[in-house]
Formats: structure tokens, C-alpha cells, sequence
């Protein structure tokens, strides 16, 4: 009920004794509106530049990192698991600033993938995400040299600031 109140709708329940209850649960329609950034907001963002390489398994979250990339001023390359990773940093690694590299993939994991990366170009950035804690196989990959870890989901202004700091270390 809260929700669909904060959500501006109403719960319409109708209910028989013997037949059952149904509930209605009305939402007003979305309108698409350009949102207004608060000013807090934007400054909290990271504006930047350069080439990163995103390689996360899940297309929606690839997405989201590439669209919040753009947003902040990079270009970005993606890839859809280690494999592809590999092929695209050898091919472009001098023009990448970061690598934004999932931590649990098929075919390769994020830690053999960052060691690759990390052959081709031993001072590569790689900024770590996952939707696990920061544990034991984190701690693994930083000691490693990862330069950061982020926890999924993000947002616009922790990834902004998180790929930033990466590309600063």
C-alpha cells in the first residue's frame, strides 16, 4: 500500500465471502519529461575523458556503464565476457584510459581476465564491479592490482567517481 501510494496511485479492493478478494492496484501513466539534475547531484559526478573498456557478462548492465560513461564524457568499447575483453584491449590498449571488468563471468573470470589484461600492459587500470561484497576474492584481485572495486548496482555519480579515481591512480 505504501508503495503504491508513494507511487501516487490508489488500491481498490473488492472482496466476497466464500469467492475471494481481488485487488486493483492503479498507477498513473508515465510521462516521459526530461528530468531536472539536482545541483548537488551534478556536482558529485566525475567528468572525464578517454577511451574505457567496459567487459561485464549482463547487456543491461553493460549498457548502464556505457550510457553513464557518455554522460560524463567518455568514449567506451564493450565486451560481453573476459574472452572478447582480451581480444579488444590487445588490439586498442594504448588508447584505453580504464577497464571496467566484471568480477563473475563465463568462459574466463574476471580475475584471469584482468591477468591478461595485465600481460599485455602491466600498468592497465582495471576498475573491478560485482553484485558481491567486498570479500575475499576482491581482496584477491586488489592485491593483484585492480585499482578499485564498485558494488552493483551503481549509480551515475559512484561509477563517474569510481572510474575518475581509477584513471587518477
Amino acid at each position: 500500500y505504501n508503495i503504491v501510494k508513494k507511487h501516487r496511485g490508489f488500491v481498490d479492493v473488492y472482496s466476497e465471502t466464500g469467492n475471494g478478494t481481488i485487488f486493483n492496484l492503479y498507477f498513473p501513466a508515465y510521462q516521459a519529461v526530461e528530468e531536472e539534475r539536482d545541483i548537488k547531484e551534478v556536482k558529485s559526478m566525475k567528468f572525464g575523458e578517454g577511451l574505457i573498456l567496459v567487459i561485464d557478462d549482463e547487456k543491461i548492465m553493460q549498457h548502464m556503464a556505457e550510457e553513464i560513461l557518455k554522460e560524463v564524457g567518455y568514449t567506451t568499447l564493450c565486451a560481453s565476457d573476459g574472452e572478447v575483453g582480451v581480444e579488444l584491449f590487445t588490439s586498442r590498449f594504448n588508447d584505453i584510459s580504464a577497464v571496467v571488468l566484471d568480477m563473475s563471468m563465463p568462459k574466463i573470470s574476471g580475475k584471469d581476465t584482468f591477468i591478461r589484461l595485465r600481460e599485455i600492459d602491466p600498468t592497465v587500470k582495471v576498475l573491478l564491479v560485482s553484485g558481491f561484497k567486498h570479500g575475499t576474492q576482491v581482496t584477491e584481485m586488489m592485491d593483484l592490482g585492480v585499482r578499485g572495486f564498485l558494488q552493483k548496482p551503481y549509480t551515475v555519480e559512484s561509477l563517474s567517481t569510481a572510474v575518475w579515481e581509477t584513471i587518477q591512480k
